[in-house]
């Protein structure tokens, strides 16, 4: 079961402690994902009620995001959803995509457990820098932040389309003196893609 939190624990089992510095616009859980089995839904119509989102799979998985942010689409015509986890001793590492059924590509991305140096969209990358999260291309490096527990999207160009980029929580381990811990700092983001006409982001609210 993947999780999307405010904040990650190592279990006690472990023998590990971490304090963990944590902010947050919508934090979001989400289930569904197999680490051996990809999800592949095609044609799939996923439904918001109540701020959850799900959707069934042809092979009979339900896949629920919990919390489904507001400034995220609530309406959906059919899609391609694909879905992966990677396993980690400090979490898993889990990542959505939503295509519409007429276009290749996607228009909707999440992510969950990223790391540094993971990928978001494009060639635009997680880093990062005095205890802030940032996306960098390489040459251009925009901010992910959150005010008053609301994301700031971060827009990105990436070709010709340009993408709307959003923190939804992040967790920053604290090291104490004599204390081992498998944390590492970890980030969840969506992404979406804007249409020709669309010249904003969505607000987060």
């Amino acid at each position: 079961m993947m999780t999307i939190r405010l904040q990650r624990y190592i279990p006690l089992a472990l023998g590990v402690a971490a304090c963990v510095a944590a902010t947050a616009a919508d934090a979001a859980r989400i289930d569904g994902l197999n680490p051996f089995a990809p999800l592949t839904a095609e044609r799939a119509v996923p439904t918001v009620d109540d701020g959850t989102m799900q959707l069934d799979a042809a092979d009979g998985r339900r896949l629920t995001v919990t919390p489904w942010p507001k400034f995220l689409p609530q309406r959906f015509g059919p899609q391609t959803v694909t879905g992966t986890r990677q396993m980690h001793p400090a979490g898993p590492i889990d990542r959505l995509s939503f295509s519409h059924a007429s276009e290749p590509s996607a228009w909707l991305e999440l992510g969950s457990g990223a790391r540094r140096s993971a990928e978001t969209v494009g060639n635009w990358k997680l880093q990062l820098s005095g205890g802030r999260w940032i996306v960098t291309d390489g040459k251009n490096k925009k901010p992910l932040e959150t005010k008053d527990h609301q994301a700031l999207p971060a827009m990105i160009d990436v070709g010709t389309d340009r993408w709307c980029l959003y923190l939804l929580s992040s967790t920053l381990p604290v090291a104490k003196p004599d204390i081992a811990t498998e944390t590492e700092a970890q980030i969840e983001w969506a992404a979406i893609r804007l249409s020709p006409l669309q010249k904003r982001c969505p607000a987060a609210r």
